[in-house]
């Protein structure tokens, strides 16, 4: 039995592997929320809508000895691979994107919201995005800001608005920067045309304008306590997924563009290469090497 070394960061809880069984301990940190999503049965929901990835309330002492003691303990049915955004070609990233904020907005129907936007929290079923961090769920309050609209734009927006807009890939430049690209840094490269976007505005030049504020000592308290009202919400989240819904895929090919046709393998020798299950046509691997989860 031992942690997951990609879950780390959440107080709430921690991933546990057992015998090649995935486990999440909830601890007293994480426990209302969960209660609160468990009760209204927002994830039985999330899961019918294939948004979710699915869980199994399980007796306590199947972690029995862990420190913190969990109050709640679910298990996860285990994916076959997992992969990171960084990994991902232009399609996964964007359907990924789409994902996170259709399952944003089917949460705010159901009173709930997302704790944040890290493209981490989402992993791919085949070729279908699921998210998997049901800790991120937690109950929705009337006129709270959206917490994570800068994570949303540095792990998504922007990455997908550098390969679509510019054709430049952002895999090597995530892959140095795991929190992603931030508006401050791809502003630079867009033009003016770019920005005449009401998305790339709000999202991009706004967001790279507050940073630069902060930096130089100035406030951006305002800023922040301004109440956003449950429809404004929804309005924001919308305007993004058409946006990104709209970015066309980036023109050029590569050198392995035609590979299917054009490689040294005869029938036979393909037919011995081919794996039993065909891998997610979404996910682009970089290597072997992978970083700890957020």
């Amino acid at each position: 039995m031992f942690y997951d070394p990609g879950s780390y960061r959440d107080p709430s809880g921690r991933v546990v592997i057992k015998d090649a069984r995935v486990f999440r301990a909830i601890f007293e940190a994480g426990r209302e929320p969960f209660e609160a999503a468990l009760s209204s049965g927002v994830f039985e929901r999330s899961i019918e809508r294939s948004q979710l990835l699915g869980m199994e309330k399980t007796e306590t002492g199947n972690l029995a000895g862990i420190e913190p003691q969990p109050c709640h303990v679910v298990e996860h049915p285990r994916l076959d691979f997992v992969s990171y955004p960084y990994e991902w070609c232009f399609s996964a990233l964007k359907a990924a994107a789409l994902l996170h904020l259709d399952f944003q907005l089917a949460l705010l129907g159901d009173g709930f919201t997302l704790s944040d936007a890290t493209a981490y929290n989402v992993q791919f079923r085949h070729t279908k995005p699921v998210f998997i961090d049901h800790l991120s769920i937690v109950p929705y309050t009337e006129g709270q800001p959206w917490i994570g609209q800068r994570q949303f734009s540095m792990q998504f927006l922007n990455p997908l608005l550098l390969w679509s807009r510019k054709g430049i890939a952002p895999n090597a430049w995530y892959r140095g920067s795991l929190e992603g690209i931030a508006p401050e840094d791809l502003l630079p490269l867009l033009s003016w045309r770019d920005k005449l976007s009401f998305t790339v505005l709000a999202h991009v030049v706004a967001q790279a304008k507050l940073q630069q504020r902060a930096i130089g000592g100035g406030s951006s308290d305002k800023a922040s306590e301004r109440k956003l009202s449950r429809k404004g919400f929804e309005g924001i989240l919308m305007g993004l997924r058409d946006f990104i819904a709209g970015l066309p895929s980036p023109n050029g090919g590569t050198v392995w563009g035609d590979y299917d046709n054009n490689n040294s393998y005869d029938a036979d020798k393909r037919h011995r290469q081919r794996p039993r299950v065909d891998p997610c046509p979404y996910i682009c691997r970089n290597g072997s090497q992978q970083a700890d989860r957020a």
